[in-house]
Order: structure tokens, then C-alpha cells, then sequence
């Protein structure tokens, strides 16, 4: 019996908010199916996010297989259960699904406590305080570069536990620098 498959073999990927990404994959005949299948987004346990643009939007799939991609993205930080839906316009109309998922994810900083600190040559600073927050399902390591201007030949500035944070969404980091 003709039919078509579609195959997407990185479904799931992450960006920040504001930006957008393609997911890639190909539309393969069956049995000698032959007729135009049209792709579109659909909802998952999760509307698809806006933008979602497949394309091209209508394909004859080959048995060697037809290239697709979706450009997928939002704003908005979350992360998005979506299905890429090809309809074939066979008397049966047949329907297939591809499960994605679209990562919106960023993290933030709190402003440091004291916003500034004057110090005596030869003395430590007192500790300046802030947070770092992974919003969405943000799970990546984030390095802090310490932009010590104005300081005296051989002062040095650093942050503590280090300059390197393992964010996670359940895990904020307080952090401080002298």
C-alpha cells in the first residue's frame, strides 16, 4: 500500500528568544506513493511557536527522499511540543506526524549589590553580591568575563566560587566578585 514517511532527525533544539532555527528532514515515498503532501505545524501538547514556517509548504515525496525544513521560533521563553503534519492528497488523505521540540530558553542577572566600591591601595573590597537565573529550560554553563576597569597596576578582581556557572532553572547561582 503507497505511503509516505517523515523523518526529522534532530527534533529537538534550543534558542534564545527573538531568534529562530530550522529543523531539517525529508519526506520519503512508500510503496510508490505519489501524490503532493502539504506540511504544516500543529499542536502537540503545545501549540507551535510563532514563527512556524515548513518548507517548501507542498513536496512530492521520492523513494530517495524530498528535503523539507521548518523555521521554527518565539519571544516568548518555554518550550514548545509541536508536530510538523504532512497531508497527502490521496483519496485517503493520508496524514502523518513529526513530534518537535523548540527550547526557548535565557538566563538573567540581578544588578550587583553595591553597584560600586571604592577601595584603599592595598586593601580587599568588600564582596559585591548578584544572582544568575536560568529561565526556561536553560541547562548550560555560563562564563562571567569581569570587566575590572579603573583599577591600579597589580590590583586584581575575581569572582567567587569561579567565573564559570552550571545554570539550571531549579538551580539559581549566587555569585559574588572582589
Amino acid at each position: 500500500m503507497p505511503d509516505f514517511q517523515i523523518v526529522v532527525p534532530n527534533p529537538s533544539l534550543t534558542i534564545f528568544p527573538g531568534t529562530t532555527v530550522n529543523f531539517n528532514g525529508t519526506v520519503t515515498s512508500i510503496n510508490g506513493y505519489d501524490n503532493s503532501v502539504e506540511l504544516s505545524c500543529t499542536a502537540g501538547t503545545s501549540a507551535p511557536p510563532v514563527p512556524c514556517v515548513p518548507s517548501p509548504g507542498i513536496l512530492t515525496p521520492t523513494f530517495a527522499g524530498v528535503a523539507f525544513s521548518v523555521n521554527a521560533g518565539s519571544s516568548t521563553i518555554g518550550d514548545y511540543n509541536f508536530n510538523v503534519q504532512g497531508s497527502g492528497t490521496d483519496p485517503k488523505n493520508t496524514t502523518h506526524l513529526a513530534a518537535l521540540t523548540l527550547n526557548v530558553v535565557d538566563f538573567s542577572m540581578t544588578a550587583p549589590s553595591p553597584g560600586s566600591v571604592i577601595e584603599a591601595r592595598g586593601a580587599t573590597s568588600p564582596a559585591v553580591s548578584f544572582k544568575i537565573t536560568a529561565q526556561g529550560s536553560f541547562n548550560q554553563s555560563v562564563t562571567l568575563k569581569l570587566q575590572c576597569w579603573q583599577l591600579v597596576f597589580g590590583a586584581t578582581c575575581g569572582f567567587t566560587p569561579s567565573a564559570t556557572f552550571n545554570l539550571t532553572s531549579a538551580s539559581p547561582v549566587n555569585a559574588t566578585r572582589t
